[in-house]
């Protein structure tokens, strides 16, 4: 199974495409009925910066890269 098609976890880290100095790590995941699966990440070295975002994006390589 190649590493796109594994599912993402709380714990996997990611860093934007062309972006590898900033990681992001899974905190939690949310999917709510109607609408598309999200995670919620933070920033490695700043716990206080937080993203949402689409977990088809995670999966995109010309969005984000799994560490």
């Amino acid at each position: 199974m190649g590493w796109r098609h594994r599912p993402v976890a709380i714990g996997d880290r990611f860093c934007r495409t062309g972006q590898v100095s900033r990681v992001f790590v899974v905190v939690q995941l949310d999917s709510r009925a109607g609408l598309p699966p999200h995670a919620r990440l933070q920033l490695e070295e700043d716990p206080c910066e937080r993203i949402t975002i689409a977990l088809a994006a995670l999966g995109d390589p010309a969005m984000f890269r799994r560490l």
